[in-house]
């Protein structure tokens, strides 16, 4: 099991759990940012743990004997970050247009969109 995996699992039964208990009634935005925050304090938590939860992926695309290579652990901790830096403008983007009236719509989904393709395509780059 990976950290991400494990990570979700726990934020989505949180998250239902909370629901059943407490009867939340929330709009699409507001449970975008209770998602997006927990993503966020996932990435946040393997980077603090000192295991960028893109390592366990990247493992499994190159030979064991790079593992602990340096570069290696640096575009690991890059990308990661990347992801870090996504999830925390989702989440400003989500604060927009779940208590934000005055902002359009379209500029909170403008801003995910971006943060998910900016962070897809540095990625890419990282990895080469």
């Amino acid at each position: 099991m990976k950290i991400l995996e494990i990570g979700t699992f726990l934020l989505f039964g949180a998250l239902t759990l909370y629901a059943l208990v407490f009867g939340a009634s929330w709009s699409v935005p507001a449970v975008r940012l209770r998602v997006d925050a927990g993503l966020l304090l996932i990435v946040l938590a393997s980077i603090a743990l000192r295991q960028p939860f893109t390592l366990q992926y990247a493992r499994e695309k190159v030979a064991a004997d790079r593992w602990d290579a340096p570069e290696f652990l640096r575009a690991n901790y890059a990308i990661t970050s990347v992801w870090a830096l996504a999830f925390a403008a989702m989440v400003a983007a989500d604060l927009l247009m779940a208590y934000v009236r005055a902002v359009p719509h379209w500029v909170g989904v403008a801003i995910t969109v971006a943060a998910l393709f900016g962070a897809f395509r540095l990625t890419e780059k990282v990895r080469g």
